[in-house]
């Protein structure tokens, strides 16, 4: 560490201060988890330019946007120029016949089929085997996350595959990754000849350092997924159980394929998007027509098939409604059946997540990121508790709760069906106590 990183008074407690933002962090970390600063000269150098503390391998500084000298440079960075939109047109007359031959076949996929996961796995696949690697990974970025989406490996052995790093890792990789190249076209690919010196990965991100031990990974090479100045990912080439010296043509072929798939993954998201508003329209259509009849307006059967929906569509298995009895000041269950909690629960009972929000009348997500505490109702299992208030009066909460296997990212958008649909239920509960 720099003489100038201020410790913690209590020397006990492992702390220090930031000196960029002055929030509290470990003594030993290399990186701020609040502001991102470089904490260790022995992996970062201030820029010439602004100052700012950056990776010694950084290309350009991720602050100024300075050239960086590469004569620190731990890993090789082979650079492959070319613009991508002559790739996607299909001008392959500088693309290495290998990669010509992989992306002909995409095109020839895109005309006659719109399964798009399938085109990209197949396309993995025939990339990992033409630069005689071993595996083949397809990382996206979802949300806040980095995830395995597609993996190919010549052993069968797919240990990457469905994995999603933390948002905290997946920022680290990011920006860690991107600061490696000198400029925002995403040419180029970036070389690991030999993981095991790639010593700032364990600090960056632990999981992902334990899936390459897993995976028995000896050398790397990377190349971004981007496509009109949006990054969505990359891909990421291994050879097992050996170090590996990657070759110009190596990198050529992987950068090659890299341009032509960013553009397909573009188009999955457009149609993801298309796919998931269509669905967010119906579900909506749905739950109003449920509400705006006679017979379900305020029936207890619309308020239970109607918690039901939103569960499924938002990738919850549990859920539950509550309703307030004042006489027993208590939260009593309404849906008997499924997978609901069926007890009682006391209102004075202000550690229950669900006696909680009923208590303060705000909404809640918990263990929206996975934490080493376990909430005392919901363990780690990710929850979304909303409450029931019509007119000023609270009536109760709502409850969904245990993320369904292999189910999408939770969005705004399901936060925002969520709070619409309480916003029903309480209206509807409302008007069935007025009625008696």
């Amino acid at each position: 560490m720099t003489d100038k990183f201020k410790e913690d008074a209590d020397s006990d407690s492992g702390k220090m201060e930031c000196p960029s933002c002055g929030e509290l962090i470990q003594s030993e970390a290399i990186l701020c988890r609040f502001c991102d600063s470089g904490l260790s000269q022995e992996y970062f150098r201030a820029c010439g330019q602004c100052s700012e503390m950056i990776r010694k391998e950084a290309l350009i500084c991720r602050y100024c946007k300075a050239p960086m000298s590469k004569a620190e440079t731990p890993f090789s960075a082979v650079k492959v120029q070319r613009d991508a939109s002559v790739a996607v047109q299909g001008d392959v007359s500088n693309i290495p016949a290998p990669a010509r031959s992989i992306i002909r076949t995409i095109h020839n996929k895109l005309l006659h089929s719109s399964d798009i996961a399938s085109i990209l796995q197949d396309a993995i696949e025939a990339l990992t085997l033409a630069v005689q690697a071993d595996r083949g990974i397809l990382w996206q970025i979802e949300g806040d996350h980095l995830v395995a989406l597609n993996e190919f490996s010549r052993n069968g052995h797919k240990c990457f595959e469905g994995n999603q790093l933390g948002a905290q890792e997946s920022t680290s990789i990011v920006l860690e990754f991107l600061s490696s190249f000198s400029d925002e076209t995403g040419s180029g690919c970036i070389s690991f000849p030999d993981t095991s010196k790639d010593t700032i990965l364990c600090q960056v991100s632990p999981t992902l350092k334990s899936l390459l031990e897993l995976g028995n990974v000896g050398a790397r090479l990377l190349a971004q997924l981007r496509s009109r100045a949006v990054f969505s990912g990359f891909i990421e080439i291994q050879q097992c159980a050996c170090t590996r010296d990657w070759t110009a043509l190596d990198a050529g072929v992987v950068q090659a394929v890299a341009e032509t798939l960013s553009v397909v993954i573009q188009l999955s998201f457009g149609q993801k998007n298309i796919e998931l508003s269509a669905r967010d329209m119906k579900l909506f259509t749905e739950i109003s027509d449920l509400f705006r009849s006679k017979e379900g307006a305020n029936s207890e059967q619309s308020l239970v098939r109607s918690v039901g929906l939103v569960a499924a569509h938002t990738g919850f298995s549990h859920a539950q409604v509550y309703i307030y009895e004042p006489t027993e000041n208590i939260l009593k269950p309404l849906m008997k059946n499924g997978n609901g909690s069926s007890e009682n629960i006391s209102v004075l009972q202000t550690e229950n997540p669900f006696a909680h929000v009923f208590e303060t009348g705000r909404g809640s997500i918990v263990n929206a990121e996975h934490t080493r505490k376990s909430d005392s109702f919901f363990k780690h299992d990710m929850a979304v508790v909303m409450p029931l208030i019509s007119e000023g009066e609270r009536l109760g909460v709502v409850g969904w709760w245990q993320r369904l296997p292999n189910s999408r990212d939770y969005r705004p958008s399901d936060r925002q069906l969520c709070t619409t649909l309480s916003t029903f239920l309480a209206q509807a509960i409302h008007i069935r106590k007025l009625k008696g």
